[in-house]
């Protein structure tokens, strides 16, 4: 009978785990992506399109995860507006990390286009609900966790114009897990301590760099406190994460060198596109007076949300993350371009948190979020099924 016991389910255990709020919220959120899943699709079918099929550089991540790298010739019609490089020489953590399910598990017969938007859903899951449980990571150290702010944090994920993107062949989703991972390990009081966490994140961190170029900025979300910096341990610290940071680039460009013998090709073929002249307000005031009406919407959007917080939270200039999404958000300017920054801005993950923390009514989250996910469902998500989205 003792042995029969241990094997017994305790239905009140059971019972306990049903009202535990993160299952609750947890089993909410996964209704809610397949909610928002249901929703791109049908947009899409509106459309008379596929909103797997990679669109722009998506299809670049795709040939890379397929075939590899490669540079062609551009014809006569490219060479004549200057551009003389062509091919896929963008950053390869994500397709890299792919090649292990598509070579590995490839007797389970999905194409690559499958494996790569349906790994963008699941990280995508992954992200959302260790997010809605671990915000207060974002917020240190200054303000704990609440209900609340996970809510926020998690539900800004779905609402941003260019959400539809995490569920792309592009990379954003895998960059904005691997740096919200590395982050979570550094600074969590049961894995900051401990070297073999510490060495972890220091991987999560490298593969976010080696996937798309701005995770540079993520150096900022674990920056040492002054007295830890004037100490000389946190300084060591600062250098030691700024050079895992920076990996991912000198990666990129080594491998590039050793297949085309040019350590500067990603800078020189991104170089050939359009790019505004001047300082990077001369950038700001072109895009607000004469840019493209998404990129001008996009900029608003988030620059207003930015405002709300700077004005409002408390301690705010202390935040680690704070100054991250600043970065994110000015980051393009200085590169002399304003376009597509409704992907770029992506990586303004820890906003959803600060916004849940922002002491502001309820209401006006609410109406704001809900502008948020309205721009991203009737305008900028048929623009991009329709491929009129860059």
């Amino acid at each position: 009978m003792h042995i029969r016991k241990n094997f017994l389910i305790d239905s009140n255990s059971v019972f306990k785990v049903f009202k535990n709020f993160h299952f609750r919220f947890g089993v909410f959120l996964c209704l809610l992506t397949v909610l928002y899943l249901f929703s791109i699709h049908y947009i899409s079918s509106h459309k008379n399109a596929n909103f797997s099929t990679p669109q722009w550089d998506g299809a670049h991540y795709v040939s890379i995860l397929e075939h590899g790298y490669s540079m062609n010739p551009c014809g006569a019609a490219l060479e004549s507006r200057g551009i003389k490089l062509c091919g896929n020489p963008w950053f390869p953590g994500w397709p890299y990390f792919l090649r292990f399910f598509t070579n590995g598990l490839a007797w389970i017969g999905l194409t690559s286009v499958q494996w790569i938007t349906g790994m963008s859903m699941v990280i995508f899951l992954l992200t959302i609900i260790t997010l809605s449980m671990q915000s207060q990571i974002l917020l240190k150290p200054f303000m704990s966790q609440t209900k609340q702010i996970g809510i926020w944090a998690s539900l800004w994920m779905f609402v941003q114009p260019g959400s539809f993107y995490y569920l792309t062949a592009f990379p954003y989703i895998f960059t904005v897990f691997l740096l919200f991972c590395s982050l979570l390990l550094i600074q969590h009081p049961k894995t900051h301590t401990k070297p073999v966490f510490q060495r972890l994140s220091d991987l999560f961190a490298f593969w976010a760099s080696f996937s798309y170029p701005t995770a540079i900025c993520g150096v900022l979300l674990d920056i040492p406190s002054r007295a830890k910096i004037l100490s000389g341990s946190g300084f060591k610290k600062l250098l030691w994460r700024g050079f895992i940071y920076s990996l991912g680039i000198l990666m990129v460009s080594t491998i590039f060198k050793v297949l085309f013998d040019n350590f500067w090709l990603y800078f020189e073929h991104h170089a050939q596109y359009p790019r505004t002249e001047g300082s990077p307000f001369n950038v700001i005031y072109g895009l607000i007076t004469g840019g493209h009406e998404n990129e001008r919407l996009t900029f608003l959007w988030y620059g207003f949300g930015l405002l709300v917080i700077t004005l409002k939270l408390p301690n705010i200039f202390k935040m680690r993350s704070f100054w991250f999404i600043n970065a994110i958000y000015f980051f393009t300017f200085f590169n002399d371009s304003w376009i597509s920054i409704y992907r770029y801005y992506l990586l303004m993950f820890p906003m959803g948190a600060l916004l849940g923390a922002t002491p502001v009514s309820s209401w006006l989250k609410i109406v704001y979020f809900i502008l948020g996910l309205s721009l991203q469902l009737a305008k900028f998500l048929p623009s991009y099924v329709s491929g009129n989205l860059v």
